[in-house]
């Protein structure tokens, strides 16, 4: 029932999952030492995480501007997402990484927020497939 009523939201959420990758690509990349600096977070971390993000959001915008959307591709950036806030949580909860008070509500945060959209575009890109399979 989630997966059909969030089928029609997929696209929308690619571009939002592509234009808060690309805000994400350009802050790490652009100011990578300054953010690893103000938040003690580890400088390869920052930059490579640039990396990532900047990928992401290629891939997303991309699926987002299909007729078609490729529900491979969608389900690719769905689980990166989900590990991504895995990863986020988890290096912090597990002390892997030792930000400032600071760092960490960022880390953690955005990491849940990922977690969710990644959680949410799989709901409808599932919801998606039974439309077309319907159709």
């Amino acid at each position: 029932m989630l997966s059909q009523r969030l089928a029609p939201y997929l696209k929308p959420m690619l571009f939002i999952d592509a234009l808060s990758c690309a805000a994400f690509a350009v802050l790490l990349l652009g100011a990578g030492p300054t953010v690893s600096h103000m938040f003690s977070l580890p400088q390869s971390w920052v930059f490579h995480g640039g990396w990532i993000c900047a990928v992401s959001a290629c891939l997303a915008f991309w699926l987002a501007t299909r007729e078609v959307v490729p529900m491979g591709g969608v389900a690719l950036i769905a689980a990166a997402n989900v590990l991504w806030g895995l990863v986020s949580v988890g290096t912090v909860w597990l002390g892997w990484i030792t930000p400032t008070p600071t760092g960490a509500l960022l880390t953690v945060s955005q990491g849940v927020a990922v977690l969710l959209l990644g959680e949410l575009e799989f709901f409808a890109a599932r919801g998606q497939s039974q439309q077309n399979q319907c159709v």
